[in-house]
């Protein structure tokens, strides 16, 4: 049996404060496969010692079994309906557009230029920077990344789903850690994210989700919404956020930035790399 199946026909069982809880994991599935107990009692305004009661109710073993039977159950289950229920969505192409515009316009307005300047800041005085991501996210990463080092020269880009430790085995706490972390949150990520905790690396998070950050320290969190009815998740308002962020590094960081590139056209020139005509870096 699931754990929602346990929930729902053990429910009229449950106390007031259990109940609290039990709705809060009802409504947000996603946050019990990676949230900590402390953070579902502090948003199901509850303690940490009712979550344990409740998950042995539910005959589990405590916090940490309910949630290893979630991590199975309810990102498999996610995918599968999400991708089989796509089609009927998916007949008006036009609306799927109008869907991207709808993810770009609630980026424009959560964000601020004084936030981004405030993250940046952290980029361009780190020693490394360090730009991570597992599975579908990591595309991002590998695009930002780019850019990053075209323009600061100090970049590394790594799959925080694969073997990451031999790379940041330098890693010092004036380098900085961007992440980017979206469905379907990898572990790796996390194991990352604590990684940079233990050895106080600051922590530039991209996430889309509130509920997924407490296990996640960082002084800058940036939330970009990708969800979408369709069969994937949308991504493009991570690739505009992507955009402001080197757009605004550029003015900040102008005359670092400037010689970073006349290194890298005088080399194009001396390597042949391009072909003919203008090439973006």
């Amino acid at each position: 049996m699931m754990w929602q199946q346990r929930i729902q026909s053990q429910y009229d069982q449950f106390s007031n404060q259990q109940r609290k809880i039990a709705d809060f994991l009802l409504q947000h599935p996603d946050a019990v496969t990676m949230m900590t107990t402390s953070a579902v009692a502090r948003y199901a305004t509850t303690s940490e010692a009712t979550v344990s009661r409740l998950c042995q109710v539910l005959g589990y073993s405590g916090w940490s079994e309910l949630q290893r039977q979630a991590q199975n159950d309810v990102f498999t289950r996610r995918a599968v309906t999400k991708a089989l229920g796509s089609d009927a969505n998916a007949e008006n192409i036009h609306a799927i557009a109008e869907w991207d515009k709808a993810l770009i316009d609630q980026l424009k307005d959560t964000l601020t230029r004084d936030r981004i300047d405030a993250a940046i800041g952290q980029v361009v005085t780190a020693r490394r920077v360090v730009v991570a991501a597992a599975r579908s996210s990591f595309p991002l990463a590998q695009y930002l990344g780019h850019y990053l080092q075209v323009f600061l020269r100090n970049t590394v880009i790594v799959n925080s789903g694969g073997q990451w430790t031999d790379e940041l085995r330098q890693t010092q706490t004036d380098d900085v850690l961007i992440l980017f972390f979206f469905p379907r949150y990898s572990q790796g990520s996390l194991d990352l994210a604590r990684f940079a905790a233990q050895y106080h690396i600051p922590v530039v998070l991209i996430t889309d989700s509130g509920l997924m950050t407490p296990r996640i320290e960082s002084r800058h969190v940036f939330y970009v919404p990708v969800y979408t009815p369709y069969a994937v998740d949308s991504k493009v308002a991570v690739m505009t956020f992507i955009h402001m962020f080197l757009s605004r590094l550029v003015v900040l960081a102008k005359d670092r930035v400037r010689e970073s590139l006349e290194m890298f056209e005088q080399t194009a020139e001396d390597f042949g790399l391009f072909s003919v005509g203008h090439q973006t870096p």
